[in-house]
């Protein structure tokens, strides 16, 4: 019985790494698509037109 006890905890020890390194890939390909969808085609050009005194 212990003996299955411990299997257990391994398994869950061996498999959390594997869940944090999936969370932090959706993470980021959360962000990259918002950079890509969002922030380069809409921010970025409205902050050219806004501060377009202070540019080049």
């Amino acid at each position: 019985m212990l003996l299955q006890h411990c299997r257990c905890n391994i398994r869950r020890i061996n498999t959390q790494p594997v869940m944090e390194l999936r969370a932090f890939g959706f993470a980021v390909a959360i962000v990259v698509l918002v950079d890509t969808f969002l922030v380069r085609p809409i921010v970025i050009p409205a902050l050219i037109v806004i501060l377009d005194k202070f540019g080049y």
